[in-house]
Parts: structure tokens; sequence; C-alpha cells
């Protein structure tokens, strides 16, 4: 399985070849493809950059040990032992050209397609990731067993190395999994019972629920709406909805995600009034075409003219576009300026030109409240000039970057922010989510 080579030091060759990677694969997908090719060759791999058009992966044992033998013995105490040897592996991963997904550059660098310690079990056993990939079904079932029953940790440890020559998890690794099932228990077996019983209690206070069971038959989504009365409300008031999520409201850290309405027929004042609620363990797509789905049921459809004011959340927008392709939609401009402060900074300009900064966002929020056409094109023309202007850059590369990032993040979303396009549209004068926001508070 394995060659060596010796190269200043004694190195070990993965020879089996790198896994494909299907069309349009996630991040997380990818990931889930190199874990499983690198525990049939007996190492681990972790993420050690992940960005929008490229990934890199490296063994677990890389980069990162200390040089014991040159730091004093007083400075040895205060640094935590590590296992990691400086391995060179790495696996680099680019975007497509065509944008549908990401492919695997083989490395003509002989360093990084080996490792510098031994590929065999001992080595795989050595991480957390490694055990729990030998673990066998009944393992997990014993295991589980064991956490339900509130047996010792050593009990558990003890039930499933029996037969083996060696302890097949380490006690924190059962203590890590005794947490998890506690912490995350919709996600669990043990939380049947008590997901049963949210899902009784709401419907006994007169709400409509929904929910969804991942593929283990685990509750991972419990969709519920506000009384009948407020379900008449949305549907009679279907002009403006708003969407967000909001954390930090259960002990199983599961986003909130919210809907509100606004009316504004017979107040003073508009109101905002509650429309949906779900709890659900991720704010990926398919959580949220569920959600979608589910709303536009309850609602009896979502009419064409309805305008949904939401912050960039990219899942959340993609299924928005994909459910309800008529319908209108909004970027929040709190969310988009926050945006913009933290990726349009000083570090960007020569120091002569740090004034720049606040005129480029002057020009920004012009565009963004205006709604006047000539007010539109020259703000368009003085931010491309500033754009295409080398001399103002401290270096070619950020100038790109930052070009990329506004083309990106702005230009393709332009008429769900711009006043131009969203000054024509019925928004009940929401141009933000800061209503739910109040409301969270």
């Amino acid at each position: 399985m394995i060659s060596t080579t010796n190269i200043e030091e004694q190195l070990v060759k993965v020879n089996s070849p790198l896994p494909d990677i299907p069309e349009n694969s996630s991040k997380e997908v990818i990931r889930d493809i190199l874990n499983d090719y690198a525990f049939k060759n007996n190492f681990v791999v972790v993420i050690q950059k992940s960005e929008e058009k490229r990934l890199v992966f490296v063994c677990k044992k890389g980069p990162g040990c200390k040089d014991w033998r040159n730091i004093s013995s007083l400075d040895r105490k205060r640094i935590i032992p590590s296992k990691k040897m400086n391995c060179p592996y790495t696996i680099r991963l680019s975007k497509k050209n065509n944008g549908k997904g990401y492919q695997i550059h083989s490395s003509k660098v002989l360093r990084e397609m080996s490792h510098n310690h031994p590929l065999d079990d001992d080595t795989l056993m050595s991480t957390h990731e490694g055990r729990m990939y030998k673990l066998s079904s009944g393992d997990v079932n014993m295991i589980c067993d064991g956490v339900k029953q509130s047996k010792s940790t050593k009990s558990i440890q003890k039930s499933i190395s029996t037969y083996a020559k060696f302890n097949k998890l380490k006690r924190h690794d059962i203590n890590n999994l005794r947490y998890a099932s506690k912490a995350k228990s919709f996600c669990m077996n043990t939380s049947e019972n008590a997901g049963s019983k949210l899902i009784d209690y709401i419907q006994n206070k007169g709400f409509r629920t929904a929910y969804r069971c991942n593929e283990a038959g685990h509750l991972d989504g419990l969709f519920f709406f506000s009384n009948e009365q407020m379900i008449a409300r949305s549907i009679r008031f279907p002009e403006t909805y708003l969407i967000d999520a909001t954390y930090g409201t259960n002990n199983l850290k599961m986003p909130l995600i919210c809907v509100y309405g606004v009316s504004n027929v017979g107040l003073k004042s508009l109101k905002t009034f509650p429309v949906a609620f779900a709890w659900v363990s991720s704010e990926k797509e398919e959580m949220y075409s569920w959600f979608l789905q589910t709303l536009r049921i309850n609602l009896n459809g979502i009419s064409e003219d309805t305008v949904f004011v939401t912050d960039k959340c990219t899942a959340l927008m993609n299924q928005l576009d994909k459910q309800f392709p008529e319908t209108k939609k909004m970027l929040c401009r709190w969310h988009l300026l926050n945006n913009l402060d933290k990726n349009c900074t000083l570090s960007l300009f020569k120091k002569e030109h740090h004034g720049i900064k606040e005129e480029f966002k002057s020009f920004v929020k012009k565009i963004m409240y205006s709604p006047e056409y000539k007010d539109y094109v020259e703000n368009v023309r003085k931010i491309r000039s500033i754009l295409e202007n080398k001399n103002l850059f401290v270096c070619e590369e950020e100038r790109i970057r930052f070009k990329k990032y506004y083309e990106n993040e702005w230009i393709l979303h332009l008429e769900k922010w711009a006043a131009l396009y969203t000054s024509k549209l019925q928004h009940m004068d929401c141009t933000t989510t800061q209503r739910l926001s109040l409301i969270h508070i």
C-alpha cells in the first residue's frame, strides 16, 4: 500500500490515488470524501484553509508542533504536549472555472504527497477521529445504551473493549460522547421523548406545528405557526415578510428562524406581527427549503407581490429565488453596510489616500438611499473610478481582491439594495430587519 523514500527524512507516500470530487459538491461533502479516503489509508486530514476559491487539507499530525529540544524546562511546563509531527502531507483544491464545485490539484512536490510517520493502525488509533472510525455498529449501540442508562465511563469503555487487546476508546472520548448526547438531544435517540413532549406542548397552546427528521430518524427541525388569528392576519397583509435567524434561545444551540409581517391598516403606525418560527439543526439550503415550503402550505400560497426582506444568508437567498421566483427580495441595509465596514478598511489604501475609504462608503450609501437615476449613474461611475485606480491601493493584489468582493457581494445583487430599484417596491419602509432584532432583544 505504501512505498518509502529517503529525502532528508523518512517519507511515506500514499500510493492510493486521490478520490474524485463530484460536480457541485459542497465543502461539507468534500470534507467527508477526503476523510473517508484518509481513514482507509490510516491517517486523518483536517481543513487548514477554507476560502471561497480554494480549500487546503493537511494531515492532522501536520504543522503546529513545538520544538521540545530548544526550549527551556520552565517554558516546557507551560506547553500542553502535542502529537503533531510537522507532517508535510497536503491536499489542495480550487474552485472550477465554471463555478461548479472544486477540483483537486495533484501536487508535484514529493513532500506534499508524503507523510513523515508510519501509516498503520497505531497512527490512526492515536487520533480521536480514527478511534471513532474503527468502532463497529455493535460498539456504537453499546455506547448509546450505556449513556442512556447513565453507566460509568469506565464501565462503557470496558464493555466495548472486552475482546480487544486495547481500549477502543479513551475515557475522554466517551465523556465527549456523553456530553454531546445531552447538548444536542434533538439529534440523538435520547431526545425523541423530549421532542414529542415539546411538540405536544406547542400544539396545546394553539399553534400549528410541523416537523422533520434526518436520515437517522432524529428530529432536526420543528416548525410552528402563530395561532389562527395571526395566520389570518398574515394572509390579509402579505405585502412584506421579514426573515431572520436568532441564536441563544435554547440550550441546544439550535438557530430559531423567525418570520414577521407588517400590518398597515387601522393603526396609527405600522405594526409588526409574528407569522412563523422554526428551530432547526442548521442553516443549510435543504433546511430553508423545508421551512419555506411549509410556510407556503400554511399560508395557502405566497402572493407574487410579496416583498421578502432578509440578511445576506446565501442559503436563504438561493431558496427564496427557487421557491418564490416571482416575488421581490430585498437585502437588509444594516447588514450590508456592516459587511462593507469589515471589508473596506484603511489597510487597503495607501496612507496618503486613507480618505478614499469614507468616500467609497458614501458613494455606496447614495446608491442605497437615492432613487434618482442621475444620482445612481454618477455614484456608480465614481465607484468604478476608485476600483480601477491602481495608485490608490497598497498593492495590485489588494485592489483586485476588493474589486471582486464588490462585484460579487454588491453588484450581483444590485436590484435588492439600490434605491433605484427598491423604491418601486411596496416594502412598507422595511429596508432592514431591525424590527426583528428589537423583538429578539
